[in-house]
């Protein structure tokens, strides 16, 4: 065998013993009793749902399903939530999937979908990933999204591309004018630089029945979408993750009752938006209706070690886990790839950390303080996790 062959197996053979071998500590009683509550999910990939199986009887009731990351860029956690859609679509009957992204972009790609190739899809689909080369998560869930007729949205505000959120108004309603589309990309522009500016000639026109004839579905969803960025980027003088939460958790609802009232809905989101609580601001997952809460499930997405992408400036490595810390405990259970349900259980002292305050790793630096339960209903942890690839970057040689 070529000895740089064997250099680099015996190099990746040890750096995964030393990190097996000097696991944080996790107290005995819950190392013991782990694997009453948790469940390995054998693959990233594979077709055969047979060990997603344990999902059924958790979701039943539960219509509106969220799925989170501790970061974005990381190639597994595309392929993940990829068999997880493909798994709630075919096997549940989950027919609409919403992210984290433009709003009017992510509907546009319903209407694209069968005239486009694959790469002109990833834009429309994950229209904030340009300068990515494509995960092979991604690539999967767009060869699955042409061959079916799942729903797809997104519930961001349409910021970064203007031009853009330009051409999508004018397709939908050709009557409004160029004036004042030329106007919202320059304050938009603006807005970005922290500006804040006040901007009503929106306003001047949204019940213009004639510029807006709302006479469709898709007429409503736009308009709505063009409400909801005028509240954001003109009557708001902050741009705070808690104006966009709020903006975000409009969109929601909106969808949810407005838009796909008898259908049942993935959403796609970091951890910090889709969870059911933070202390220290108010996140999109807090703003669901009251009447739809308990038909929710929250599904958190961690990682345990390795490199998480982090725009325009490469990898960055996961900081270590802590002893008794969240990633050490489901660490402990000995999966690559681990479920627990906290929705189910009450607590005792073999599970008492789902209830106590314990740390957690997010993005990839930094050291979050968590109640578990709390949070979400549940959370799957994957072992090993790299980095995307920017265009301009190579990571790997």
């Amino acid at each position: 065998m070529n000895k740089k062959i064997i250099l680099s197996l015996f190099i990746l053979l040890s750096s995964t013993s030393y990190s097996q071998k000097n696991k944080p500590k996790v107290d005995k009683i819950w190392t013991e009793n782990i694997h009453q509550f948790t469940t390995p999910i054998l693959s990233l990939k594979s077709q055969d749902y047979s060990d997603l199986d344990f999902l059924e009887p958790l979701l039943k009731g539960k219509p509106y399903v969220f799925i989170g990351e501790s970061s974005h860029e990381v190639n597994e956690y595309y392929l993940l939530r990829n068999r997880l859609v493909q798994y709630l679509y075919q096997e549940l009957g989950y027919k609409v999937v919403a992210i984290e992204a433009y709003k009017l972009v992510c509907m546009e790609a319903n209407n694209v979908r069968n005239e486009v190739s694959l790469d002109s899809l990833y834009n429309y689909c994950f229209p904030l990933k340009k300068d990515m080369t494509m995960p092979e998560g991604a690539r999967l869930f767009l060869d699955f999204f042409k061959n079916s007729d799942i729903q797809y949205n997104g519930f961001d505000i349409d910021l970064e591309f203007p031009n853009r959120f330009q051409q999508l108004v004018k397709k939908q309603f050709p009557l409004v004018l160029d004036s004042i589309l030329s106007l919202d990309s320059a304050l938009t522009l603006n807005f970005n630089k922290r500006k804040g500016l006040e901007f009503k000639a929106w306003d001047d026109i949204l019940n213009d029945s004639i510029i807006f004839p709302l006479n469709s579905k898709r007429d409503k969803e736009v308009y709505q979408a063009i409400l909801h960025r005028r509240n954001w980027l003109y009557k708001m003088q902050v741009n705070s993750p808690h104006t966009r939460d709020s903006i975000m958790g409009r969109n929601m609802n909106d969808i949810l009752t407005r838009f796909y009232p008898d259908e049942k809905v993935v959403f796609l989101a970091h951890n910090g938006h889709i969870s059911k609580y933070d202390p220290k601001r108010e996140v999109m997952g807090e703003y669901i209706h009251d009447s739809l809460r308990s038909k929710t499930y929250v599904l958190g997405l961690y990682a345990y070690q390795g490199k998480t992408g982090v725009r325009d400036n490469g990898p960055v490595e996961l900081v270590k886990q802590k002893k008794n810390s969240l990633g050490a405990i489901l660490n402990s259970a000995d999966h690559e790839i681990v479920f627990t349900d906290f929705s189910q259980q009450t607590e005792k002292p073999e599970n008492s950390w789902m209830f106590e305050q314990i740390q957690s790793v997010s993005w990839a630096f930094q050291r979050q303080k968590i109640i578990p339960s709390k949070r979400y209903d549940g959370i799957i942890q994957i072992r090993n996790i790299t980095a995307t690839k920017l265009k301009h970057l190579q990571y790997e040689k």
